[in-house]
């Protein structure tokens, strides 16, 4: 006998094994109807039909799409796939964006701190955390503050002092395809702020 039993004090022993029995009874219904050929058809018609939405949903925009898009709509919002995979489509980026905290400290040395985004450790999964983060850093201002605040205490040592920390991003375009080199990288100061007076 497989699985488990739990047995009341009450004896209510047959009523558990009569529901199991009509759980496997329905499982071998499902699996009759599966193995059937009318069951075949209509898990077949199921697979494209969805194949189908996926696709319709995911073409660019077009003549066809539009066409398309009010007979699998209700369909692919019902069974929820109507999604859109298409990450940078149409609109590749053309250009790397790189965020650098720079902190200066009191014996005038800076040290550049950024995003460790190639560690072979936990590289692929830190790294896209790391990036949602710098992202967010560029597009919204009142997060930078407690970036380049976090950024300075953690770079700086027990007996050493951060007087001024800035947040600056880099960007380069990207070479076309089959070009080769890229534009000159170009800065912009994202935030600063003199830290002399809070030590």
């Amino acid at each position: 006998m497989t699985g488990w039993v739990v047995t009341d004090r009450d004896g209510r022993d047959d009523e558990k094994r009569s529901l199991r029995l009509r759980g496997g009874q329905l499982s071998t219904l499902q699996q009759r109807f599966e193995e059937s050929r009318l069951g075949e058809a209509v898990i077949s018609a199921a697979v494209i039909l969805m194949m189908v939405v996926g696709v319709a949903w995911n073409l660019p925009d077009s003549p066809i799409k539009r066409t398309l898009t009010p007979i699998v709509g209700p369909v692919g919002s019902a069974v929820h796939i109507n999604q859109i995979w298409a990450l940078f489509a149409p609109a590749v980026s053309k250009r790397t964006e790189t965020v650098e905290v720079h902190v200066t400290m009191a014996d005038g040395a800076v040290r550049v701190w950024s995003a460790q985004l190639n560690d072979r450790a936990i590289g692929g999964f830190a790294s896209t955390h790391w990036m949602r983060l710098l992202n967010l850093a560029i597009k919204k201002p009142e997060i930078r503050p407690d970036i380049a605040r976090w950024v300075a205490r953690e770079v700086t040592g027990p007996s050493e002092r951060a007087v001024a920390v800035a947040m600056v991003l880099r960007t380069q375009n990207l070479p076309a395809p089959g070009e080769e080199g890229g534009e000159a990288t170009a800065t912009k100061i994202l935030y600063q702020e003199d830290l002399a007076g809070q030590q």
